[in-house]
């Protein structure tokens, strides 16, 4: 036989051999046929799902990275408003930029934190203290002007708020037209929460918050709230010892000190009620002198001049110059005194 015929022969049995297993897998057993089926089936529901998978860890991934970049585009972002790098003068911010950067001091938790925004936005100078800068209140008067005097801790945010002193008087205007011997009930405290508050720019009073203030009425304490205010007598002198009074009245002592810490722009300035100096005061100027302002705080009748109850005016002792200043000097409510009011964001 010719290797020919041998090769066709080889061919034709390897072709039968297949014919047989096609044949034999065509009359496999229905229920091995079902099992091969729904193995198939799984085989390829699970390719699927981890094509899927793999899709949305991919666009998961694709989603966290953008949300990254976004965060980072977030903190990159511009600051609220200009850092200041003067030392002194009047700085141009508007208000909804000294709200923004009091928005960031509420947020604060701890001291530090306002050190960190403070130095940042320069409010305050290389040692730590705040600058004697002054913001302008309305644009359509440049010279009333106010004075950071205070970032101290916000009750209702439990964060921290700035507070604000006008530089000059607002106005000359008696405590009380009737003799009222009470912060409460002055018509003082009635204008500036009134017609004086009703003055000023919209954008400033949209960031002006209450404030609930303690103040002494012959040893009874009275609480206001109040957007526009006067400071009390240790807001600007700061605490007073019991040895003021030649040891004496330590009751009235203890009332006074009740009535609010001193700002930290006057203790930076060494303000101090018991040594002549007055670096960080001025007087309420009229016609170039200095001239006495009012505090809400109370002088009560056993220590007055004439024996009526008085109240309290931080009064220049050389009308020229700033300083050095009486604190504790009395003045009828009547009588007409620099008004130099205070207000908090």
């Amino acid at each position: 036989m010719s290797d020919s015929s041998q090769t066709d022969e080889k061919i034709e049995e390897s072709n039968s051999r297949d014919v047989r297993k096609l044949y034999n897998s065509a009359m496999m057993p229905g229920w091995l046929c079902c099992i091969t089926l729904v193995a198939a089936f799984f085989i390829g529901w699970n390719l699927t799902v981890k094509e899927a998978h793999g899709s949305t860890s991919e666009a998961a991934t694709e989603s966290t990275a953008e949300a990254t970049v976004s965060s980072e585009s977030d903190s990159d972002s511009s600051d609220v408003a200009e850092p200041i790098t003067a030392d002194s003068g009047v700085v141009n911010w508007s208000w909804e930029e000294i709200g923004a950067v009091n928005d960031l001091l509420e947020q604060a938790e701890t001291s530090s934190d306002v050190d960190e925004i403070t130095e940042h936005y320069g409010l305050t100078d290389s040692s730590g203290n705040l600058k004697n800068i002054s913001f302008v209140v309305d644009e359509s008067n440049p010279n009333l002007t106010v004075r950071l005097i205070d970032i101290s801790k916000d009750s209702d945010t439990d964060g921290f708020c700035m507070t604000f002193m006008f530089v000059d008087a607002v106005d000359y205007r008696a405590m009380s037209d009737d003799g009222t011997t009470s912060w409460e009930e002055s018509s003082l405290r009635e204008w500036l929460n009134g017609d004086f508050y009703d003055s000023l720019p919209d954008d400033l009073k949209s960031e002006i918050k209450e404030v609930t203030l303690t103040t002494y009425s012959s040893g009874t304490a009275q609480e206001t709230t109040d957007k526009i205010w006067l400071p009390s007598l240790t807001q600007v002198s700061g605490g007073l010892p019991e040895s003021y009074f030649g040891g004496e009245y330590t009751d009235i002592i203890n009332d006074y000190n009740q009535e609010g810490d001193q700002f930290r722009y006057y203790f930076e300035n060494d303000v101090d009620p018991t040594v002549e100096t007055g670096k960080g005061l001025t007087g309420a100027r009229q016609d170039d002198n200095q001239m006495a302002w009012w505090t809400r705080s109370m002088i009560p009748a056993e220590l007055s001049h004439d024996g009526q109850a008085h109240f309290v005016v931080v009064d220049p002792a050389d009308k020229e110059a700033p300083g050095p200043f009486d604190f504790v000097h009395d003045r009828s409510s009547t009588a007409e005194y620099g008004v130099i009011p205070c207000f908090s964001l």
